[in-house]
């Protein structure tokens, strides 16, 4: 429950008719269902915004923001804490000291200061989306150019001047980023838009068009390829008819040592190219990052990927959520998850006992190697079965990220590439 203190508090800010004690947000979402909001209040303007979301910090209660019609998914419980409707009137929010700009309909914790955008494991989508947020952030001009077989091109640009969204950004990008996520990247990097950070990206960009036959099968045609701004082709070399080599590219990059040392990368002077800011960048297999963060395998042993990869960690917090159901629906912030967490003293041993009665005996030279690895991934699930829901789930594992944790000391000044 909200106190009265802070119900007082916000009615300050806004009209008191605008904030509403346990409304149904059944009435706030796309698909009609979910449970009372603690709180909800209607926004006016972004002054109203920052002024509230600043004191909701201050007093560590926890909020959410939403658009004219999220599309979000809420539980018949409803939302523990305070829901900030952004209007119609608010259909943008711009980037400044305290607040993020977004189109309405997006969900934001709290404002941001600096943005990490994370691109992992993204196998791309929709040009025109790898547009929508390059325009955020670049000024008007190229975001990347699409070059047909007969030699014609069309270009994605940006719609609007991004020079005014000043905010600290950072790009993760790994082997598995691809296709619309390289777009995205590659963009950034062209413009001297932010800092890459990570591994070579995947090395997708090449447009097919899928012919279809009546025999049921179907001729996938190459029709062109993709360019970022400084000219750079985004697709990794490949030999027509030879599918085994293009597949088993990130196999040899994995045996070439890529994964674990920039020194082994090697690109060919002739894909040289030079941003505008001056810095130097090649063509020709991906998004060569600007921070290179190794693959780090050391906490990765035969004892984690058998409770990993047999489901063992999930199910047993599962039913540790089950057990302890009344405490953790108590935790409405990440500092309360951490003290209920803290104090279970016997999670870590209780788990062990719990994968042996499952059929992993302890091997306890694996558990030491993996003890912070498999602790961050109890505790991070654990905090998913909470209110905070995915909150819950990366403030406990993104300190046991590598790439996430030198992105933020670079977006805290240190950069030690």
């Amino acid at each position: 429950m909200i106190s009265a203190a802070v119900i007082e508090a916000l009615k300050e800010i806004v009209p008191a008719d605008k904030v509403l004690l346990q409304e149904p947000m059944k009435l706030h979402t796309t698909f009609r269902i979910g449970g009372p909001a603690d709180c909800l209040v209607y926004l006016e303007n972004e002054e109203q915004l920052c002024k509230i979301q600043k004191y909701l910090r201050l007093v560590d209660v926890p909020y959410t923001v939403i658009g004219n019609g999220s599309n979000l998914l809420v539980s018949d419980q409803g939302y523990a804490g305070i829901v900030l409707v952004v209007g119609k009137h608010m259909s943008r929010i711009e980037v400044r000291d305290c607040y993020l700009e977004a189109e309405a309909g997006a969900l934001m914790s709290q404002g941001a200061k600096a943005l990490v955008i994370d691109l992992r494991d993204n196998p791309g989508g929709w040009v025109d989306d790898a547009q929508k947020v390059a325009d955020m952030f670049l000024e008007e001009g190229n975001v990347a150019s699409l070059v047909y077989r007969d030699g014609t091109t069309e270009l994605y640009t940006t719609t609007t001047d991004g020079k005014e969204n000043p905010i600290p950004l950072v790009v993760l990008v790994n082997e598995y980023s691809a296709s619309a996520s390289e777009i995205l990247a590659g963009a950034l990097q062209d413009n001297d838009r932010g800092t890459i950070v990570g591994r070579r990206s995947f090395g997708k960009g090449l447009v097919q068009q899928q012919i279809p036959y009546a025999d049921g099968s179907a001729l996938r045609l190459t029709t062109a390829r993709y360019y970022t701004p400084t000219g750079r082709s985004i697709q990794k070399p490949y030999t027509i008819g030879d599918d085994e080599s293009y597949e088993e590219d990130l196999w040899n990059r994995y045996r070439n040592n890529e994964f674990f040392s920039a020194d082994s990368i090697r690109f060919a002077d002739s894909l040289k190219r030079t941003t505008p800011g001056g810095k130097v960048v090649y063509g020709g297999g991906g998004i060569m990052p600007d921070v290179f963060v190794p693959a780090d395998t050391t906490d990765v042993t035969k004892y984690f990927i058998e409770v990993a990869g047999r489901n063992i960690l999930y199910r047993y917090t599962i039913e540790y959520a089950d057990r302890h159901r009344d405490a953790l629906n108590a935790v409405r912030t990440i500092g309360g998850l951490d003290s209920l967490l803290d104090g279970d003293r016997r999670l870590f041993d209780d788990f062990i006992a719990y994968a042996a009665r499952k059929g992993v005996a302890p091997r306890y030279d694996d558990i030491a190697r993996s003890h912070k690895l498999i602790e961050a991934q109890l505790r991070a699930y654990i905090g998913r079965n909470t209110s905070l829901e995915d909150d819950g789930f990366y403030a406990q594992i993104y300190p046991v990220d590598d790439v996430i944790v030198r992105a933020i000391g670079i977006l805290n000044g240190k950069r030690d590439d």
